[in-house]
């Protein structure tokens, strides 16, 4: 019973997978398919900088360890990006964040301690 209410629960993965199929649904319209597009991009990037980190780390291992080091790293970084990616869509949704993250981006630049030069050497 308690495995029932789980799985037709909210945030259930019948429930996420029905959102992804609704938000593919209209792919084909130039502004989904840009913003997926957008994403694949981003994810194509970091992907090779993990790539990049994961390589160092593991260059100077010998191959039995490298294979095992590669292996957890990828597994790693696939991990903290669905991780950070649900993170980053629940923070979305509370009220004004948004809002006050621009506040404080326009804000940045214009501290004084942030725009002071100081002399070289």
């Amino acid at each position: 019973m308690l495995s029932a209410a789980a799985a037709s629960g909210p945030g259930s993965p019948a429930e996420i997978w029905q959102h992804i199929i609704n938000d593919f649904s209209n792919i084909t319209t130039p502004a989904a398919l840009s913003a997926f597009v957008q994403v694949l991009m981003i994810d194509v990037v970091l992907a090779g900088d993990n790539a990049i980190v994961v390589g160092a780390l593991a260059a100077g291992l010998p191959v039995d360890q490298r294979k095992k080091v590669i292996l957890i790293g990828i597994l790693a970084a696939l991990v903290l990006r669905i991780i950070f990616a649900l993170a980053v869509s629940w923070l979305l949704g509370v009220i004004g964040l948004i809002f006050a993250g621009g506040i404080l981006l326009l804000t940045t630049p214009a501290h004084p301690r942030l725009t002071a030069t100081r002399p070289l050497g």
